[in-house]
């Protein structure tokens, strides 16, 4: 098998997984890689590491990283954030794939991508949720 489909898998799967997660830290560490790092973002990527969409990533980053020391606006912030992390997981990582060519191959990815964002997710809002509905602290 091609090591450098299989670095690309790997890149993907943590893409997608830290997606899950903190999905615009995700976008403002690629858009960093890419600008100062010298990683080769795909072209559907390129916008990342772009002056604006740096800043708007670090300060979505930034609001992120405040929202979830709140306990009920982390709650809220996950809530809605269900619904932009799986999907931009899924995206990220057929993206990271633009050779592959055939549309069952990348649905196949997006579809990879978008379990390991959602399982991420879902670990992260559901522990949150006890978490922050507990009495005594944690």
């Amino acid at each position: 098998m091609d090591h450098a489909l299989i670095a690309q898998a790997a890149i993907a799967a943590a893409v997608a997984w830290g997606s899950g997660l903190r999905l615009y830290l995700v976008l403002f560490v690629l858009g960093m890689l890419g600008r100062f790092a010298g990683f080769d973002l795909p072209d559907a990527l390129a916008w990342l590491s772009h002056s604006v969409s740096l800043g708007v990533t670090g300060l979505l980053s930034l609001t992120e990283f405040f929202a979830d020391k709140i306990p009920w606006l982390d709650s809220v912030w996950d809530a809605l954030h269900s619904f932009l992390r799986i999907p931009a997981g899924a995206a990220l990582a057929a993206s990271l794939f633009p050779e592959l060519g055939g549309a069952g191959m990348t649905t196949l990815v997006a579809l990879l991508g978008g379990g390991v964002a959602a399982s991420a997710q879902l670990t992260k809002s559901g522990s949150r949720a006890v978490i922050n509905t507990s009495p005594e602290p944690i």
